[in-house]
């Protein structure tokens, strides 16, 4: 998904590049704030390369790596994590099938085609330790600069799985065991719904939502109740407060462990 390496301007994503140990190049002007300077002092301790430009140059450098804005005098181009980027959904299904877990998580992300949700979305999957997250080919955000810095790097630690075909790849799901769930505002109470065993969250675009054919594929629809003024929750947001009770439910809120 998206470049072949890994290249990002947000701090909080280049700080856990740098504690993956993995090898880099960190490009930053001739000025650097207190935050950047500690940035390089780590750099330099882990030995990843560092190349000083002056802003012009800093400025053509980013652009030709296709980040044009958010730059705060250092980004990062390094390689992806073979954790994530070595594994296919075929393998995932496979390893569920040798050892079914006894509760799981996994999120269906259908038409997030905005890179912030999508970053948000991956923060939150890497915090309740999400066992997959199941993106289509097509129609989606791509894993982006904009995504790496939005998500503070969890794009690198989150599996994540592209597919041909979404509604095929939840029938699998379904074959091994867990129970889908589309998140829609004429579902049921998400506090009223068993969530306890292996479930696959099924998550639509803000402007449309889950899809019809997704839908006939669902066990059960779930909503959040609200009482504001607006139509819903931003899809990010509704994906952290889904995943919580899904793992509070599971009785373990963090998602750490089995």
């Amino acid at each position: 998904m998206g470049n072949s390496n890994y290249i990002t301007s947000g701090f909080h994503a280049i700080e856990e590049y740098l504690r993956s140990g993995m090898a880099g190049t960190l490009y930053t002007t001739e000025s650097q704030n207190k935050r950047v300077r500690d940035i390089l002092v780590q750099a330099k301790k882990t030995g990843l390369s560092i190349i000083r430009l002056t802003p012009r140059d800093f400025e053509d450098k980013a652009a030709s790596y296709g980040l044009d804005h958010g730059l705060r005098g250092v980004f990062l181009v390094g390689e992806r994590s073979s954790q994530r980027h070595q594994k296919t959904f075929d393998t995932f299904i496979d390893s569920l099938k040798s050892s079914t877990p006894s509760s799981s998580l996994v999120l269906v992300l259908q038409e997030i085609t905005d890179p912030h949700n999508l970053g948000a979305i991956l923060r939150t999957a890497d915090q309740f330790a999400v066992d997959g997250v199941i993106l289509p080919q097509r129609r989606t955000a791509s894993i982006t600069p904009v995504v790496s810095r939005i998500s503070s790097g969890a794009d690198q630690y989150v599996p994540l799985y592209q597919v041909s075909n979404l509604v095929r790849a939840v029938e699998q799901l379904k074959n091994l065991g867990y129970w889908v769930y589309g998140a829609d505002m004429k579902g049921s109470s998400v506090a009223t719904v068993n969530l306890s065993g292996m479930v696959c969250l099924i998550l639509g675009s803000e402007g449309k939502g889950i899809g019809r054919l997704m839908e006939d594929h669902c066990d059960q629809l779930v909503s959040i109740p609200t009482g504001g003024k607006i139509d819903s929750l931003n899809v990010s947001v509704a994906t952290g407060i889904l995943c919580y009770e899904v793992r509070r439910q599971q009785g373990n809120p963090q998602g750490k462990g089995d």
